[in-house]
This record gives C-alpha cells, structure tokens and sequence, in this order.
C-alpha cells in the first residue's frame, strides 16, 4: 500500500556568461556542467521508468545551451582548441592557472597524468609565469586534453569507444585526440534541450521554470524589502525599486519556455527559493500553478517551529502543499535535501540510500514529502560524479511499494486540498532571509549602481523612443 508520497526537484541553473562585445562566454560553466550534469542525469533516470522527478530549469542556461549550438564559443573553449605548439605564454599561463578548476579529489585524482600535471604546477604556486616556462608542448597540450576530458561525465565515457580509447591511452595525446573530445562537448549539448522534451512527454519528468536571469525578485520588486527580515541591516543609499521588471522576468521566462519545450510551465522555482506576498501575487497572475521554497520560510510564516535541532517534530505541518491567494506552495524537507547535496557524497553508497529512505519512511501517512536540492554541483563530490548513489536511490524507490514518487503538477492533480496562508514572510532558502545579495558594503555599492543604470537607460529611452533596446 502506497502511504508516502516524495517529489524530488533538482535545480539546473546558471547565470548568463555572454560577453556581447567579445561575442563569447567568458566562463565555460554551462558546458562543462552540459558534459558532466544536465544529459546523464536523465539518462540514469530513465533506466527506472517508474521513478518521477522534477527538473527546474533557468532560462538562461536553456538561452546559453542553445547559443553554443549556434557556435559561440567560450574563451576555455577556445583556448582549448589552439594548437598547443601555437600558444603564447600568456595562454599558456591562462591554461595552468583555469584547467584545473575540477575537483582534485573526484575528477583530477581519477587521472594519473593529469593528477601529475597539477603536482607540476603546485597545488599553491608562485610565480607563475616561472611554472608555465617548465611545462612542455606535450605538457600543455596533455592539460588541453585532460581538463576537457575529466568534465565529460564517467557515463558518456564508458559508452563511447574513441573516448575509453583516450583515457586509456592516459599521456601524451595528438591534436586529434583532443579535437575529438571538443567535437563530443558539442555533440552532449545537442542532445541536451530534446531528451528533456522527450522525457517531460513521456510523463516521467516535470520541468518547472525560475524568472528568467535567475534575479532574487523580492529584492527587484523592492530592494528594501529585506528590512522586513533583517531591521539591522544597512541598506543601499538608493531604494532600487522596479515591480514591472520583476514582472517581466517572470513572463520572459515561461514564454522562453514555451517556445522551447512547445508546452507552459505549471510550476516555478523562484531563484534561491526567494519570495514575498508581492512576487507571490505577480507568480499567480502569469499562470503558474506551484512554487517552492524552503521550510524555514514556512515556519516564519505562521509562527511555529517545526524542528528541534535536526529532528522534525511536526511533519504533519511540513509534509502537504499550502495556498496563497490561488497559488499551491511546496516547502522542502531541509535536511533530507542538505543532505543528499552535501553529505552523502563522504558515505558508502548503500548506507548513505537506505538512510535516506529510512528517514522517508518514518512518516506514513498521505502528505507530500519535498526534497529539493541544486541539480549540478552536487554530484562532483560524489564517486563516480553520482552514478552510483543515483541509480542505487532509483532502484531502490522504484522497488519500494511504500513510496511513491511524484511531480509536484502530478500530486496537486490527485490531491486538491491546501492550507490556506495568510501572508508569507519574505526570504529565500538561505536563512530565510536576504543577507546574500544586501547588507554587506559590496552589495549596497552594487544597488547603487545598478539604480543609475536603470535610471539612465529610462531616461535614455524618453529622449529617444524610436531606438529598440
């Protein structure tokens, strides 16, 4: 007998690297995450048809995806591609410094050469244009090789020949070799946006949706919001105030999606899980059915306190949707999302699953159990960049006949009944408040500038209103 029910939501997102003056993408995060996150996470997936998750995916990194099928490239990608015997030293010094940004312990160390090559250069260096002098053509061009080959997931390796044939080979690789490897980033990212679509047809997945450039939109509708939360913080000089900015950004981001996955959207993840009765109310109105966010935001809301240190103390408070003024909200499990995203990864795959499920099924009676985590920068931690802890989860919840796993559309369609709330209190899903992104004397300057930006594009806009922005 069904009597748990869980919705897992992972969140894909990234911010917007395009240099429009250099016409290239000045960090490479949205491809290498492409190559290591965003396909294999659904191909592990669909190897258990009956587990149902969540993807909540920013626009901007859909926008990105599709510009590097367009060609723009990003400068690792460029820099990758020359010739290692044609470098300068300058590119050469970008190359020692940039290529090994992975994870030492997970990705570099799975590489002897490459493990090799950062003793070389020194895990804390000097002078760098000293260390760049001692590396060879074949040194540079192995780190060429390595550096784009470790950010292709272990999953997309095992199944391709060429590839397992490179990794195998370890050392001293042509300029073929390594071409094959950028032509392979290519041919994952083109796979990427139509196996989403296919999955989302195939009722397997819900994809949901966060305002377009992924902007904490209390703080857009009203920067001094944030002293609802915080009354002893400083604020910017200048109160940064544009509601109908917030307002697009929720509209531009479901008509992006539309385009895309030639459906609407019904649920929204609000970037950082950041809400406010005003961002609420302008969710509502563009249609969206759901959102989520954190618990902490729940237990300000009404005033009770649903933990005791890390025990969970009033599950029946947490575990079901509620509604503000129409809109279902989804408040997550923090613990069980914290700690798939940031402990599982030191435990054994088994017992890391079993508690996991243990601590689900504590809770036996028909509510909604929200686990919601960041969908890329986990599984780098993880062995195997969380092949084995993914598939040993599904294939354990797909066994279970306790559990149920649902999207969070499936479950409002099935379960119609809500908690009425009154007012929501402002704040993300960090410390339910605002303290990232305002507050500091950085963030403040940062509003600041951003007020006059917006002021002289407003006024430049008045003095010349035939010029399309």
């Amino acid at each position: 007998t069904i009597n748990i029910n869980l919705a897992i939501l992972l969140h894909m997102h990234q911010p917007y690297y395009y240099d429009p003056l250099k016409n290239k993408f000045m960090l490479p995060w949205v491809r290498l995450h492409a190559t290591k996150d965003y396909l294999d996470m659904l191909l592990i997936l669909k190897k258990y048809p009956e587990v149902k998750v969540t993807f909540n995916i920013v626009p901007s990194l859909l926008k990105q995806l599709m510009e590097y099928e367009k060609g723009i490239k990003d400068i690792f990608f460029e820099y990758s591609q020359i010739d290692a015997k044609d470098l300068n030293l300058d590119q050469k010094i970008f190359i020692i410094e940039k290529f090994f940004l992975a994870n030492w312990d997970t990705m570099i160390s799975q590489f002897p050469r490459y493990l090799e090559l950062l003793e070389k250069r020194g895990r804390g260096y000097g002078d760098i244009e000293k260390i760049a002098k001692k590396f060879t053509t074949q040194d540079i061009r192995d780190l060429q090789v390595l550096f784009n080959l470790a950010w292709i997931d272990p999953l997309h390796r095992r199944e391709d020949k060429i590839l397992m044939e490179i990794q195998n080979k370890g050392r001293n690789f042509t300029e073929e070799e390594k071409n094959f490897i950028l032509y392979k980033h290519l041919e994952i990212i083109r796979q990427i946006i139509p196996t989403y679509r296919e999955t989302a047809k195939s009722g397997q997945i819900e994809l949901s949706v966060t305002p377009f450039y992924h902007p904490i939109l209390p703080l857009i509708y009203d920067n001094y919001k944030a002293k609802e939360n915080m009354s002893w913080i400083t604020l910017s000089e200048n109160n940064f105030k544009a509601p109908e900015d917030a307002k697009i950004q929720i509209i531009k981001a479901i008509k992006f999606f539309e385009q895309t996955f030639g459906f609407k959207p019904k649920g929204m993840w609000p970037s950082e899980g950041a809400i406010s009765d005003e961002i609420l109310r302008l969710i509502n109105a563009s249609g969206i059915e759901w959102v989520a966010t954190d618990e902490e935001i729940l237990e300000k809301s009404i005033g009770i306190k649903i933990r005791h240190g890390e025990s969970l103390i009033h599950p029946e408070i947490l575990y079901k949707p509620y509604n503000f003024e129409g809109l279902n909200i989804f408040f997550r499990d923090r613990i069980l999302s914290d700690l798939m995203g940031f402990i599982y990864y030191r435990w054994d795959t088994e017992k890391a699953v079993m508690d996991f499920i243990g601590r689900i099924k504590k809770f036996t009676d028909k509510s909604i159990i929200s686990v919601i985590l960041d969908g890329e920068n986990a599984w780098e931690y993880y062995k195997n960049d969380g092949y084995d802890f993914l598939s040993y989860l599904y294939e354990r919840l797909q066994k279970d006949k306790n559990i149920e796993t649902l999207t969070f559309s499936e479950y409002l369609s099935i379960n119609s009944e809500s908690k009425s709330l009154n007012k929501i209190f402002p704040g993300s899903w960090i410390n339910a408040n605002f303290s990232i992104w305002i507050g500091h004397a950085e963030d403040n300057l940062s509003w600041d500038y951003l007020y006059r930006v917006r002021k002289d594009l407003l006024d430049f806009q008045k003095q010349n209103p035939n010029v399309d922005l």
